[in-house]
């Protein structure tokens, strides 16, 4: 369909919006899913410094020898089981994604996100977040492109 007229244009634009606001919430699941898995990929490794997080401090010795001593590697930061990685969850409520830690873990994630006055924060899903948005961008706007020009 050419657009040939603001009256065209407005129509395309109203059709548009209408078609993304049926495809919102795939898109927001869409989008949320690639922090979670930025989030997740994180667990395990140390991350450097992602301004304006710091770099993770090193498990200490105490710690390290406790891992061990649990049957765990010594020094994997904020692995263990899994269970905190499969904890991350996303979830998408009216116009928002919601992408973070809930139940038994979330006390742990937010100890871990935000550091405690005898843990230092290692912080996952907000620098996840971050990174992520050139991409969450690529598919918001992709799915707006797609909404709109779509015949």
């Amino acid at each position: 369909m050419k657009t040939t007229t603001f009256a065209d244009l407005a129509d395309r634009l109203d059709t548009g919006m209408a078609r993304f606001k049926n495809e919102q919430p795939m898109t927001l699941l869409e989008a949320g899913t690639v922090i979670q898995t930025s989030a997740m990929e994180m667990l395990g490794t140390y991350q450097g410094a992602k301004p304006p997080f710091e770099a993770w401090a090193p498990l200490n010795e105490q710690t390290q020898e406790q891992r061990v001593r649990a049957g765990y590697s010594a020094d994997e930061p904020l692995f263990r089981t899994g269970e905190l990685r499969e904890s991350i969850e996303v979830r998408v409520a009216e116009n928002t994604v919601h992408v973070g830690v809930a139940g038994d873990m979330a006390t742990i994630a937010a100890a871990q996100e935000y550091g405690t006055a005898r843990i230092p924060p290692r912080p996952f899903l907000r620098p996840a977040a971050k990174e992520a948005l050139p991409e969450v961008g690529r598919i918001v706007t992709g799915a707006l492109r797609r909404a709109i020009l779509e015949d």
